[in-house]
């Protein structure tokens, strides 16, 4: 579907990802002025870091429809991104915090397969947020819980296969987003791990695509999993570093 002068948004936003800092800095001249941050109060002398700036505000610019550009301190922090660094966020509510992973997906071309995930301890917020990076920025994403499980075991035939992963041709979904609760990564009393889990574990093909890992609401890093109904499991944090991936993880939470 052409979307301005006969250039699709699919067709933009691999127009921005792969600009110069020349195109970049005039294309940006176009945004409202009253809506660019003044990012450079920010970042400092990081020169590498003007076209990353640019860059994410012409992204996120487009995915919502010329209705939201990142904050500056959104973007100082997606920094972390261009270093490749663990990062932590503590922010107040308000602060925006779901525009990170909105900004390292957009950054990614899609054709190349990177995968984001989120683990997050709330299903209803799950829900949230999934619908917000749909409807708001056309990121298809896919909420993975205790209710989601029995249709993502690697092998199964099921709707999910051509979302997530079909094991028979050993191709990646469609879907580039995940927001995962933290149990999906625990073993049960019977050494059982769930769907997802075994994904990222197990399979290679997906688990090398795995780019970002964020943890929602971070304050339970430590203590989530520890022990569920008289089950001793690992702790996130000890699942982060167990997870066979070698991406930044960014974990935030609010103050």
């Amino acid at each position: 579907m052409d979307w301005i002068d006969g250039i699709t948004k699919h067709d933009a936003l691999n127009m921005v990802r792969t600009a110069n800092i020349d195109d970049l800095q005039h294309w940006a001249a176009a945004l409202p002025p009253e809506m660019v941050p003044k990012f450079h109060d920010e970042i400092g002398e990081n020169y590498a870091a003007e076209p990353f700036c640019l860059r994410l505000c012409l992204l996120v610019w487009i995915a919502s429809d010329f209705t939201q550009i990142p904050k500056a301190l959104q973007l100082k922090a997606a920094l972390a991104f261009l270093e490749k660094k663990n990062s932590l966020l503590y922010a107040g509510t308000g602060f925006g915090k779901t525009m990170m992973v909105v900004m390292a997906v957009l950054l990614e071309d899609p054709a190349k397969d990177w995968i984001v995930i989120t683990i997050s301890p709330l299903k209803r917020l799950q829900a949230s947020q999934g619908a917000t990076f749909w409807n708001k920025y056309g990121i298809r994403t896919l909420c993975i819980n205790e209710d989601t499980t029995t249709v993502l075991r690697p092998g199964s035939i099921s709707v999910n296969q051509n979302l997530v992963y079909d094991a028979r041709t050993r191709k990646l979904g469609s879907c580039r987003n995940y927001i995962v609760t933290p149990e999906q990564f625990f073993s049960d009393g019977g050494n059982h791990v769930p769907a997802f889990g075994e994904l990222c574990r197990e399979v290679q093909r997906f688990r090398q695509h795995i780019k970002y890992v964020f943890v929602d609401e971070a304050h339970f890093i430590y203590t989530a999993g520890t022990k569920i109904n008289g089950v001793r499991r690992a702790s996130v944090s000890w699942v982060l570093l167990d997870l066979p991936f070698c991406g930044p993880v960014l974990a935030h939470w609010a103050c």
